[in-house]
């Protein structure tokens, strides 16, 4: 059986393996290159944020109270979301994109908070941790039929709202609080999944590698064949149909799965699973990373941006744990204790560190 402390890193390992993804698929976008191969890139898209919020479902927790659990989840999401983007202005400023004065300023600050830029999925994943707390709180004293028939029949509402909206992606982007609420809705399944098999893969011993061969060919198989478009859940957008969407993203996380598994013996101390335990910190921070050394003309081929980026990492990591512990999900900002909910001014305090 797989030690407590090897559990951990286990899963810490998958979410490394989501965020490298996450840079890569970045790099991509800021360097404006197109992947040749469409059907792999749609298989990344099926598989890069399903991953991540199919991993928040695994370490999902409702805590003592609903008061405890939206404070927990303020700190560890919204905060970060309301921090990265007021200084996300720093970057822009570096670049000379713009001319900034107080207004223009003001202008780019307000459009990151209503737009949110890479920032989406902090805010996506708040609704979404809201939205199953409520959820599981009003099912899970029914039988396992009613919980998937009442989740069947809140994905519906998802993908009905989906439809039925504007699909412009300006004005999604413009609405983006709007469509973090339906986007959310679409992701109910990997919390779903996610929180009711975390067990059964904490407790899962030596599995022979030939049945791990045999998963990881059959999922691999079942995910190139239904993984089809593009997926967008910032826009809450994704060009599948409902059954190959989440057909396609499941085997994807399977492969994953499949991957780490085999490998967590060699890997639990490595470099990918270190990027997994503080995967927040890579993600808040590549983007200003990769915006300040594409726009200062620093480096132009795709390879090399991955890997300075992901070079830099750990000295991100090490820097916004020391000196910004609260805006990085490090450390509460608001504390509940009691009944009441406080702030921790010592959070700001630099001679605490």
């Amino acid at each position: 059986m797989i030690e407590e402390k090897e559990r951990i890193v286990y899963f810490d390992l998958m979410k490394g393996v989501c965020i490298v993804l996450v840079v890569i698929g970045h790099c991509y976008d800021k360097l404006g290159i197109k992947i040749d191969n469409v059907h792999l890139w749609s298989m990344l898209e099926h598989l890069r944020m399903p991953l991540y919020f199919f991993l928040s479902g695994m370490f999902f927790k409702e805590y003592s109270s609903a008061v405890e659990f939206v404070v927990k989840k303020f700190n560890r999401l919204i905060v970060p979301f309301l921090f990265f983007a007021v200084i996300s202005v720093v970057p822009a400023l570096i670049s000379g994109e713009e001319q900034f004065g107080f207004m223009s300023i003001k202008h780019h600050i307000t459009w990151m908070l209503k737009y949110a830029g890479y920032l989406w999925f902090l805010r996506t994943l708040f609704v979404a941790n809201i939205l199953y707390y409520i959820y599981n709180k009003v099912v899970n004293r029914y039988n396992i039929k009613i919980q998937v028939l009442s989740l069947c029949v809140l994905v519906a509402i998802g993908w009905g709202l989906n439809q039925l909206l504007p699909q412009d992606d300006v004005i999604r982007r413009d609405y983006g609080m709007i469509f973090s609420i339906v986007a959310s809705l679409l992701v109910l399944p990997f919390f779903f999944v996610a929180s009711n098999i975390k067990n059964v893969l904490q407790r899962a011993g030596n599995i022979k590698w030939s049945r791990i061969l045999v998963v990881f060919v059959v999922s691999t198989t079942v995910c190139y064949l239904s993984s089809e478009g593009g997926v967008y859940l910032m826009y809450a957008k994704v060009e599948n149909t409902p059954i190959k969407f989440y057909l396609a993203s499941f085997s994807a996380i399977t492969m994953v799965w499949c991957v780490c598994y085999s490998l967590r013996k060699y890997l639990l101390r490595g470099y990918v699973n270190y990027m997994g335990r503080y995967s927040i910190i890579v993600y808040l921070t590549h983007v200003p990373l990769l915006g300040a050394l594409v726009y200062s003309g620093i480096i132009h081929n795709l390879w090399i941006l991955v890997i300075a980026v992901l070079l830099v990492m750990p000295v991100m990591i090490w820097l916004f744990k020391r000196w910004f512990p609260a805006f990085v999900a490090q450390r509460d900002l608001l504390i509940y204790e009691k009944g009441r909910v406080k702030v921790d001014f010592g959070a700001f305090l630099l001679k605490n560190r």
